[in-house]
């Protein structure tokens, strides 16, 4: 039988930097972070990026991607440093970020295994694709009917793109499509 394993201490790595610059610092603290996500203060308009990395872990790499993302912006920013603690990860995750509903029937929350990132069907709906955009939107399709078309043939197809917008999800207009894209109906 093996002793359990005690796990690396955790620190939550953090900068806040204005909205044209989030996506360098984004991925400076992804150099080195198992995890990144990032929050607008609504107050300042500025983001908050934070990272999760093991204490003392790759500190070096670390200080070189913020450099570079430093010379790139032209700012000058405070790393924060602060303890993650271990246990009860989970249940403070969810507790973070809630189910967010988008519409009548869909949903992003995270699954039970503890992955995040997940959208999943909240409500039944025929026929309906939905496809991953980028990491801020997906899109949503749905088959459109003409008076005379059958169940097997709709006449053409409508794509809605939902974006996230710090706080909401916002539905952009629908596309009218001939043929539905193979990526809403992969397996």
């Amino acid at each position: 039988m093996s002793a359990r394993q005690t796990p690396a201490a955790l620190e939550t790595v953090s900068v806040d930097v204005p909205a044209p610059w989030l996506e360098a610092y984004e991925a400076a603290l992804a150099t080195v972070c198992s995890t990144v996500g990032f929050f607008l203060d609504q107050r300042t308009g500025c983001w908050r990026v934070e990272g999760v990395k093991p204490v003392g872990s790759r500190d070096g790499e670390l200080a070189a991607a913020l450099a570079l993302a430093g010379t790139l912006s032209g700012l000058d920013v405070a790393l924060q440093r602060s303890t993650t603690p271990i246990d009860g990860w989970l249940e403070r995750s969810y507790a973070g970020f809630p189910e967010q509903l988008i519409g009548r029937r869909f949903a992003v929350r995270g699954n039970p295994d503890g992955t995040a990132d997940a959208l999943v069907l909240y409500k039944q709906a025929y026929k309906v694709g939905v496809a991953r955009h980028n990491r801020r939107s997906f899109d949503v399709i749905q088959p459109h009917y003409g008076k005379n078309d059958a169940n097997c043939c709709p006449s053409s197809f409508r794509k809605r793109r939902y974006t996230w917008r710090g706080d909401h999800f916002k539905a952009g207009k629908a596309k009218k499509l001939k043929h539905a894209p193979r990526k809403f109906y992969r397996p």
